[in-house]
């Protein structure tokens, strides 16, 4: 019962999570200040589902982390490759045509050295930008799963990687001092932190005190992010990004409480349901290539309804049909053989 049920929490927080997303991508106004509420909403949305993508980079961690008690790390690369990197490189190709038939980017230049510079930089499509750590991800996992016994130098890597990656270089910003990156804690590059995060929190237990220490920790980090992007941004008289980094404390203190969260609501009368339970399956396993197309759903709805990005109408019911819509369309894609391959 209990990895039943473990299994039903990590599908409501990549389903959540994968909602969250195109919750973000549909309030890009946020990024465009105005000193009106429909900024202010905006910025509302921003803080409370900024929790998205970090709880995607911890999900991979608590359950990939003990791949070798399933398969061999031959194995574990080839699912990698056939389940992520192939169809990444697809949709990239196709998010080209795309754009290119949009005429929201033109390529000129078809040599090789143009070509991967545009993939590598994720020109084809800016919010594919999150592969590339998940890649890198996958790179250290052979080397991270072997330390999946070894949980005091696991929370030992966390640590150093929080002070020297999340609060350093945000608060010597904030006291307008130089950090010195060099001093980052060098094997928690990237967004290395997220899964060993992943990992460790969804196999070991919190006492209740802890808890709420999270839970206020990130009710804190959210109240933080808020206030200082708002009266930050109103000083500038643009969108101050400050505070806009996967990598910052305000990020990793949030990601740790939603995950903490949905790990100990008590789900005993959902994992009795069993075709909830599988229909819950589903849903999870089609957050992948929501993410692939949900930007093609949403700019198609935009252009059809016509409707101002700024009215929370868009920012709210659109942003639940947008889901909706990629989540139809992938489910009808996993029924056609070929194409399913392509939204594994």
């Amino acid at each position: 019962m209990a990895e039943k049920r473990r299994t039903v929490y990590f599908d409501l927080l990549n389903i959540c999570a994968c909602f969250c997303v195109v919750w973000l991508h549909n309030n890009g106004i946020v990024h465009q200040f105005t000193n009106s509420a429909a900024w202010k909403q905006s910025l509302v949305v921003e803080t409370i589902a900024y929790w998205a993508v970090p709880i995607f980079f911890m999900l991979t961690g608590a359950t990939l982390m003990r791949y070798r008690e399933r398969y061999d790390t031959k194995t574990f690369f080839k699912k990698r490759l056939c389940k992520v990197f192939v169809p990444f490189l697809v949709w990239s190709v196709i998010m080209l045509i795309y754009k290119s038939w949009r005429g929201t980017f033109v390529l000129t230049d078809f040599s090789f050295q143009n070509l991967a510079t545009v993939f590598l930089n994720n020109q084809m499509q800016s919010v594919y930008w999150f592969f590339f750590p998940l890649f890198a991800i996958y790179a250290s996992m052979p080397v991270l799963s072997l330390l999946s016994g070894q949980r005091k130098w696991l929370w030992y890597m966390v640590g150093l990687s929080f002070v020297t990656q999340a609060c350093c270089p945000l608060l010597c910003k904030l006291a307008g001092i130089q950090w010195n990156a060099a001093l980052a804690f060098p094997m928690t590059g990237g967004r290395l932190i997220y899964p060993i995060l992943g990992y460790l929190l969804s196999t070991e237990d919190l006492s209740f005190k802890k808890r709420i220490a999270i839970y206020l920790a990130g009710a804190g980090a959210v109240v933080l992010r808020y206030t200082a992007t708002y009266f930050l941004s109103m000083r500038d008289g643009e969108t101050n990004r400050t505070f806009f980094g996967y990598n910052y404390f305000t990020a990793v203190l949030l990601g740790v409480a939603v995950f903490v969260l949905f790990k100990h609501i008590k789900l005993d009368w959902l994992t009795k349901r069993e075709k909830l339970c599988k229909a819950l399956s589903v849903i999870s396993s089609c957050s992948f290539g929501v993410y692939l197309i949900h930007v093609i759903i949403k700019e198609s709805l935009l252009r059809l309804t016509g409707l101002d990005p700024h009215r929370l109408l868009w920012r709210t019911v659109c942003t639940l049909a947008v889901y909706l819509i990629s989540l139809a369309i992938i489910l009808i894609l996993k029924k056609i053989p070929l194409l399913k391959r392509l939204v594994p």
